[in-house]
């Protein structure tokens, strides 16, 4: 619960203990990350389909519309749920250097996002 709170905190969303407690009484098992994003898609908006919970869950990331602080996304990787090593938070990163402004250490999240939802026809 601890966990969850301080993604929470860490994202700037106000979560009291009863959106808490029924968040993890959803899960059939430990939350994951996956799971904690999926959940969190479903709590802020009502009923969701793969792609919105893909937006909305880099959009929890965003330090300011269409933007993602990269140090920040990257301890989150590691610090919660089943946490990223090292190692694949880096791997991450790197395919998605493309969105990555080096000298500010921030990610556009726009162009992410397209990677991962499925094209309107």
């Amino acid at each position: 619960k601890d966990d969850l709170r301080g993604v929470f905190d860490e994202i700037g969303r106000l979560a009291n203990e009863d959106q808490l407690g029924e968040m993890l009484a959803e899960s059939e098992g430990p939350i994951n990350f996956s799971t904690f994003l999926g959940m969190f898609a479903a709590k802020q908006s009502g009923e969701v389909d793969a792609d919105e919970v893909v937006e909305k869950s880099f959009r929890a990331f965003e330090k300011q519309e269409g933007v993602i602080d990269c140090e920040n996304f990257r301890n989150m990787l590691m610090a919660f749920g089943d946490k990223f090593s090292t190692q694949e938070v880096d791997d991450c990163l790197k395919a998605f250097d493309e969105f990555v402004d080096e000298d500010t250490g921030l990610m556009e999240s726009n162009g992410l996002i397209e990677l991962f939802v499925a094209k309107s026809s």
